[in-house]
């Protein structure tokens, strides 16, 4: 397994972050192994909040940086900062109640604060795993509809892990704005 150190951020959030006015705190929702939460720390954020339901292998030595571990579909987040971005890579998809959690999400950002991630496209189901669910692009435009779009678009999209096994991702990108 390559060090997170040597992997370079998600394509789509690197796009979102030229949408970004404000550098103070940022979510990243399904944080895996950290590698965009340093991106984020890296390009200036103050705070950068990862959350997953497992502990990363590799925690940045940021004093911004912290780690909660959290279901994201019973996470209250009432408590916690603004953020001027909510990043959301490959996690969705796994959640139940979207619904739910986008009213969360739209809740957490500030003013002209980013959320940025994707969706499965239907083409995922193929392989009928149960707890992945998949959405139609105009289930997406629905489900985003209290945000501005920037950018929806359907990807397919391959492993940025060269040691990963070779799989096209069918997914619906967004980047989008309060």
């Amino acid at each position: 397994m390559q060090p997170t150190s040597n992997i370079l951020p998600n394509v789509l959030l690197v796009k979102a972050v030229r949408h970004i006015t404000h550098y103070d705190t940022a979510f990243d929702l399904g944080s895996g192994r950290c590698r965009d939460s340093k991106f984020l720390l890296d390009l200036g954020f103050e705070k950068v909040i990862a959350i997953d339901q497992a502990r990363p292998d590799f925690v940045p030595s940021n004093h911004g940086f912290s780690f909660q571990r959290e279901n994201l579909e019973t996470m209250n987040f009432d408590s916690e900062p603004k953020a001027d971005l909510v990043n959301a890579q490959l996690v969705l998809p796994f959640i139940k109640n979207i619904p739910t959690l986008l009213e969360k999400i739209h809740g957490i950002l500030g003013d002209e604060g980013i959320f940025v991630g994707q969706f499965f496209a239907p083409e995922e189901l193929a392989t009928k795993n149960p707890g992945v669910y998949a959405h139609t692009f105009e289930e997406v435009n629905g489900l985003l509809k209290n945000f501005d779009q920037i950018l929806i678009a359907k990807e397919a999209r391959f492993p940025s892990d060269p040691n990963a096994h070779f799989k096209t991702w069918h997914t619906i990108d967004f980047i989008v704005k309060k």
